[in-house]
């Protein structure tokens, strides 16, 4: 047993020393994020007491539209920039992706401009009435950071895009705090604070690399060769977008819920419980997934029959990563939003305690999920993506049955679970990797729910 700990530390040692390896870029990436999300957390306490539950819900809605609309602005094609066979392809794809993106934009503030009361009220989303064309400048500066990341994903910058989630969260959180103590804490302050992150970042990923290589996307291309591009990439419209638009839609179903239903205190407890869940969990997914895309990418294009052991071998890690401090969390959550964030934010805890329940399998889903772009499954995953829609809403749905708030959180994360396992049992068998894994990590997963359950009756 010390033999094989020592082999696994010898291996990751070795790893980490191999400028470029699967290790060293993983490891570069998880430091990044790790020191963002330590810096982000130190920050929230913070926030929330300043703000307070019902100006953080305001914003959780505001973030909920935004993030729900951010695939339309580029279609997904960032995502395949590491599958271009060459480098006259990934800029013609580049430049396609930058005229999405400007016509996106385009058609989102005429649509604000002309539509925007109707919009509101159609979809009960009033609060958000003077927030409204910050939405536009949101989806913009999402979609032109997503190319950059793409970007560098393919010329492997891990440590610059890094470096730049670390940088983009101090000025975020702080100018949230500076605002809401010189000014007036409202939802504007974090609204405005959480835009400042994505230009910043913007301008760190963009380094020398990238900027002395822009002028290539501005290289005539012919009619013929840009639709020869396009068609290649045009599942990612096709199928990635509107899928990743109905999981999107999927996460934000409770906040949407929650607003229509309860108040904005209700979904600002609830947004915090889900955040601090989700944060520390979404720095190990961030930092896997990143690297994952392009490890899979070589991966596939050098020996497709060695991708089966990479999945085996990230799923199994990220696993148990997971499962041990969400176990933790889970029984500890309400006690904990007790004593950082005070006793106005008690509930929130107590939500927390639900929301651990779906997650932890989300954590080797996503990094996999990259799999359906490269193996060219597009229409799979989104067909996968529509049902788990409509089983998170159901979860949902049994709590407004029993008119009990707590019942639609577990609801909802007992469906999250539920789908992220089918998902992954569907890209094992991708991948003709034995499910009995799976199997063994559901008993577990089980198991953490009934004590969830009984400690919560």
């Amino acid at each position: 047993m010390l033999n094989q700990v020592l082999q696994h530390i010898e291996d990751f040692s070795k790893g980490f020393r191999t400028k470029g390896s699967f290790t060293q870029n993983l490891t570069i990436t998880f430091s990044g994020n790790a020191i963002a999300l330590v810096i982000g957390f130190a920050f929230t306490p913070f926030i929330a007491r300043i703000y307070g539950p019902e100006a953080y819900g305001v914003f959780a809605l505001f973030l909920a539209v935004s993030s729900n609309l951010s695939p339309l602005a580029t279609f997904q094609f960032p995502s395949g920039y590491v599958a271009a066979s060459t480098d006259e392809e990934f800029y013609r794809i580049v430049k396609i992706t930058l005229i999405v993106l400007l016509f996106t934009t385009a058609i989102y503030i005429i649509t604000i401009f002309f539509w925007s009361n109707y919009l509101m009220e159609s979809f009960h989303v009033s609060e958000l009435r003077p927030f409204i064309f910050w939405m536009p400048i949101y989806f913009f500066l999402m979609g032109l950071d997503y190319i950059l990341l793409g970007w560098n994903i393919r010329v492997k910058e891990f440590k610059r895009a890094a470096i730049g989630k670390t940088v983009s969260t101090i000025i975020s959180k702080g100018s949230t705090i500076a605002f809401g103590l010189l000014l007036q804490p409202t939802a504007i302050g974090i609204i405005i604070g959480n835009l400042l992150s994505y230009p910043v970042e913007s301008i760190t990923k963009a380094g020398l690399l990238i900027r002395s290589r822009v002028v290539y996307i501005f290289e005539p291309s012919t009619w013929v060769e840009l639709k020869e591009t396009f068609l290649r990439f045009k599942n990612y419209p096709l199928y990635l977008t509107p899928g990743l638009f109905i999981t999107n839609l999927g996460s934000q179903l409770p906040v949407y819920y929650f607003s229509m239903t309860f108040n904005q205190a209700t979904v600002g407890l609830f947004a915090l419980a889900n955040s601090m869940v989700n944060i520390p969990l979404s720095l190990i997914i961030n930092s896997s997934t990143t690297v994952f895309l392009q490890k899979a990418a070589e991966t596939i294009q050098d020996s497709k029959a060695n991708l089966k052991d990479l999945v085996r071998s990230l799923h199994q890690r990220l696993f148990y990563i997971s499962f041990i401090p969400i176990s933790i969390l889970a029984f500890t959550s309400e006690w904990i939003f007790n004593i950082i964030f005070g006793s106005n934010w008690a509930q929130s805890g107590v939500f927390a305690s639900f929301l651990c329940i779906g997650v932890v399998f989300n954590v080797s889903y996503s990094p996999l999920s990259v799999l359906f772009r490269l193996l060219h499954k597009e229409k799979i995953n989104f067909y996968i993506t529509i049902s788990s829609m409509g089983l998170k809403f159901f979860g949902l749905w049994i709590g407004f049955y029993f008119n009990n708030i707590l019942w639609s959180v577990m609801g909802y994360s007992i469906a999250n679970s539920v789908s992220y396992l089918f998902s992954l049992s569907i890209i094992f068998r991708l991948v003709n990797l034995s499910r009995w894994i799976l199997i063994k990590h559901a008993v577990l997963m089980a198991l953490l729910i009934l004590g969830i359950l009984l400690f919560n009756k």
